[in-house]
């Protein structure tokens, strides 16, 4: 599973139940699976003392561990219903309480390798083989698809959407006032574009990238088109998958 980390620690079910219901929290599921996407950064608190940061980009996966005795002594009179609606489930054929938790896990490729180690490690059992080996297979290609996409909308606009105005502004002669507005109304296309890639570790890069494509556009507007060239060329350099990723 995902190391732990006491930057990102876990989060119970009914906590992110209740930022969602309140739009504290905004998400998006990740392929028609359980895994969130957070959209927006956003402090939350996790205790009367303690509150922590959900960075964009982080993904949320649902994980259902055996429940601490210090969590069902905080409703010792809630009844088996209620209590999941805490994200509390009663195990009948095991004989435990259950306890829905996220984890937060860093980036795409880690989550694809921590759904591999889920089934390389998962317990050789009816109910493993039958239920939740499918659910994390889902889940492992969800992640591979997400990594394919992300990879190919990458290469799609350093080719086809920055590349052609770095081509434009190749001799500044053949650079007219219109030419010059219509290649700014373009990069401010391609920033808006870019603002639908929010998963880490992409988050960064998209920011420099924006950037550096916002730095393009003024130098633009203040005719300095050699200077734009090099800001294009930033952003080519940042919209790429980050090694090792």
């Amino acid at each position: 599973m995902a190391k732990r980390d006491p930057r990102h620690p876990a989060l119970r079910g009914y906590q992110v139940w209740r930022w969602m219901r309140k739009q504290i929290l905004k998400v998006r599921p990740l392929f028609g699976t359980t895994i969130l996407v957070v959209q927006e950064a956003v402090r939350v608190r996790l205790t009367r003392e303690y509150r922590t940061t959900l960075s964009q980009g982080i993904l949320l996966v649902p994980r259902w561990i055996k429940a601490p005795e210090y969590e069902l002594a905080k409703f010792p009179k809630l009844s088996v219903r209620k209590l999941k609606a805490r994200g509390i489930i009663w195990a009948r054929k095991r004989g435990d309480f259950y306890l829905l938790i996220y984890q937060q896990v860093e980036g795409i490729n880690h989550l694809h390798r921590q759904q591999d180690h889920v089934l390389f490690d998962g317990a050789r059992t009816e109910v493993f083989d039958l239920q939740i080996k499918p659910y994390i297979v889902v889940r492992k290609v969800a992640a591979g698809q997400l990594r394919k996409q992300r990879r190919k909308q990458l290469k799609d606009i350093r080719e086809r959407r920055i590349r052609p105005p770095l081509k434009m502004l190749s001799d500044p002669s053949r650079v007219t006032p219109s030419l010059a507005e219509g290649i700014s109304r373009h990069l401010d296309n391609v920033i808006n574009e870019l603002e639908e890639i929010v998963e880490r570790p992409l988050v960064p890069r998209r920011k420099w990238a924006q950037r550096s494509l916002q730095a393009a556009k003024r130098q633009i507007e203040k005719g300095n088109f050699d200077l734009a060239r090099k800001r294009l060329g930033k952003a080519l350099e940042n919209l790429t998958w980050p090694e090792g990723a």
